[in-house]
């Protein structure tokens, strides 16, 4: 038995699961931005105003370019980690990371960016959503380089 073989199990079991939390949530994320934009596009065709929250959660049909948006994220994310690979999953997850954080300080410090009406309640949604992504996104491309570099290293290194 080698010292420190079963510290270097749960790392390892650590660096694996870090790709699938990162697909577990981008797919999480995908579908939840796909089914609010066609609720909210629903919801607006007929006419219908979305019943207050009893959280800060922005949940309008006042903005169907914004909802929009999100519909096409959510068929984008969904479209994308189907059979997607681990490394495919993390760009994913950084590339929509840097997007929705850039939103989200685009949302600061511009009245109606591109038209969007984007208040505090979406600003905080861009940088919830978005530094997550990045940080998992992140994490799970370094744990595929471990992985990686763990498969090409001799044993016992």
């Amino acid at each position: 038995m080698v010292i420190g073989s079963s510290a270097n199990r749960g790392n390892m079991a650590l660096t694996t699961s870090l790709p699938s939390i990162a697909r577990l949530y981008m797919w999480v994320l995908g579908l939840g931005l796909l089914g609010e934009g066609l609720m909210l596009r629903v919801m607006g065709a007929f006419r219908v105003e979305a019943p207050p929250l009893p959280l800060p959660i922005p949940l309008s049909t006042a903005d169907p370019l914004h909802d929009v948006i999100h519909i096409i994220w959510g068929m984008v994310i969904v479209a994308l980690l189907i059979g997607a690979p681990d490394a495919r999953v993390a760009r994913l997850a950084l590339v929509f990371g840097v997007f929705y954080v850039a939103f989200g300080f685009l949302g600061l410090f511009v009245d109606r960016p591109f038209g969007l009406l984007l208040g505090p309640g979406e600003n905080s949604f861009h940088f919830t959503v978005g530094p997550l992504a990045l940080v998992l996104g992140w994490l799970a491309t370094r744990a595929l380089g471990r992985t990686r570099a763990a498969a090409v290293a001799p044993e016992g290194t």
